[in-house]
């Protein structure tokens, strides 16, 4: 599977900058502020009395305890206010990348929508822009990258706060973003026939307003044996299958397969699955079905609500 190039988008996340804790206020330079105080305080009590005594030495001790008392509370004041403003910064700083975030999964939504969706804009006369490979189809959504880049939350801390951590992990991905496959050297779904008619009908559905052949797109109806587990049968008519030369079964480069509680696996031709997970978008054999003239899909009359297909509860 593929995540659409950014450049094939209508905007582009780019570099947000996130914002330093400001440093806390050093304690030497406290010590050494009250250490002058007292100096001064023994230094003016001694000139007065022409020597130094006990009253300019617990002059200089009350001296000592004053001034790191007050420097004490004007440090903390200082950072309590500094960590205010960086907090306010950082609320900002995360608007910001939600902003973009939507902004960048309503472009990505945008050019490449799902099966159902496409199916959806194209009942209400809009018509979805065609970039890139005519042959790319979304197999449904998944973890994508965001394409925003965090810089900046250096400061003179040697780890980085927590929060920001959190967000850099946040925003580094979109969780229903497009997850597209270059269906030229063929699509094979396969599960229960309903299910597998409806994502194969989405898929085939896509390819015909892309341009491209709808037959690259093939699909297996799988039954249940006693023992529960899924034993393949040949899908009695293939709609379209001699449309572009699509593969079926091992022959194609990517298999769907569709479990009876609809959870979906892709697997490659190797045999490998791939490791990130797709979340389907059912359709209405109805309004994408497997072929234009498929057979056994009934003609629903103007105005009525098609309803999408959704798999069995476990």
């Amino acid at each position: 599977m593929t995540v659409p190039d950014t450049a094939t988008t209508s905007s582009s996340p780019g570099v947000v900058v996130v914002p330093s804790p400001s440093p806390e206020p050093s304690r030497r330079v406290l010590s050494v502020a009250a250490a002058l105080v007292a100096g001064l305080t023994v230094g003016g009590a001694g000139a007065a009395r022409g020597d130094l005594d006990l009253l300019a030495v617990l002059l200089a001790g009350a001296s000592v305890a004053s001034a790191q008392g007050l420097a004490g509370l004007v440090g903390r004041q200082a950072a309590r206010a500094a960590r205010d403003r960086w907090f306010a910064a950082l609320d900002e700083t995360e608007a910001i990348c939600d902003a973009r975030l939507d902004s960048r999964r309503r472009s990505l939504q945008h050019v490449w929508p799902t099966s159902a969706d496409l199916v959806e804009r194209l009942r209400r006369g809009e018509v979805p822009p065609v970039v890139g490979v005519r042959s790319l189809v979304v197999l449904g959504s998944g973890r994508v990258d965001s394409g925003i880049v965090l810089v900046g939350d250096t400061g003179t801390a040697v780890v980085r706060h927590a929060r920001t951590e959190v967000l850099r992990r946040r925003v580094a991905e979109l969780s229903d973003g497009p997850l597209c496959v270059d269906a030229a050297g063929g699509v094979h779904v396969r599960g229960p026939e309903l299910l597998a008619r409806s994502l194969a009908g989405g898929y085939r559905a896509q390819l015909r307003h892309r341009g491209a052949p709808d037959g690259l797109v093939t699909w297996q109806p799988t039954v249940a044996d006693e023992h529960g587990g899924g034993e393949s049968r040949a899908a009695e008519a293939e709609a379209g299958q001699g449309g572009g030369g699509g593969g079926s079964g091992p022959s194609a480069a990517c298999v769907v397969e569709i479990s009876r509680h609809g959870a979906v696996a892709v697997v490659r031709r190797d045999g490998t699955a791939c490791s990130v997970p797709v979340a389907p978008a059912w359709t209405s054999v109805l309004d994408a079905p497997d072929a234009p003239d498929a057979a056994g899909a009934p003609d629903a009359p103007d105005g009525r609500r098609r309803q999408r297909v959704t798999p069995e509860q476990p």
